[in-house]
């Protein structure tokens, strides 16, 4: 797997996580703290939607930034999601957003405090997530990252680092203007 690729897979996850686990404790928390709780509890809404629309927030901001960190991939990297590939991304989304969501619930229900909750969700988060490869440490960049970008502007091979979309076939076999 190409490094653009699993970096892509791994930045939703990524987002994922951090909607999912550490706002919605932090928010929850956070209203808790405030008495919103309080007060939403003497009104007709029930409990469940209050949760419903935390959930449903995570996920319109997750999809929204695994739809730009796409679009940046695959303008910059030259990655290509197939069709088939869209239903089984926004599927892994939603099941790790719901086990996240649940996570953060049982976070709030056994920390009191919203600076505890903060602590421990980032305290749990972030090694989980270094554990997990979402951070890549001492891999070899692709020949598209910035390093190699910056290379080519100071005379080096220009065609051979730059974006696929100045490219004439997406793989790299010339540019598209004439110079």
């Amino acid at each position: 797997m190409r490094l653009p690729v699993f970096m892509l897979a791994a930045m939703i996850t990524y987002t994922v996580g951090v909607a999912s686990y550490v706002n919605i404790a932090e928010a929850t928390s956070g209203d808790r703290e405030r008495g919103v709780l309080k007060r939403l509890a003497g009104t007709p809404l029930p409990r469940w939607a209050y949760h419903a629309g935390h959930l449903t927030t995570s996920l319109l901001v997750t999809i929204a930034t695994a739809m730009a960190l796409t679009l940046v991939a695959a303008l910059g990297y030259c990655v290509r999601i197939e069709p088939g590939m869209i239903p089984w991304m926004l599927a892994a989304i939603v099941a790790g957003a719901s086990c996240f969501t649940v996570l953060a619930a049982l976070v709030v229900a056994f920390a009191s405090k919203q600076q505890t909750v903060n602590a421990i969700t980032l305290g749990t988060f972030l090694p989980l997530a270094f554990v997990s490869d979402v951070f890549v440490i001492g891999a070899d960049c692709p020949p598209r990252s910035a390093s190699s970008v910056m290379s080519s502007r100071s005379g080096t091979s220009p065609t051979r680092s730059s974006p696929c979309w100045i490219r004439r076939d997406g793989r790299g076999r010339g540019p598209t203007s004439p110079w």
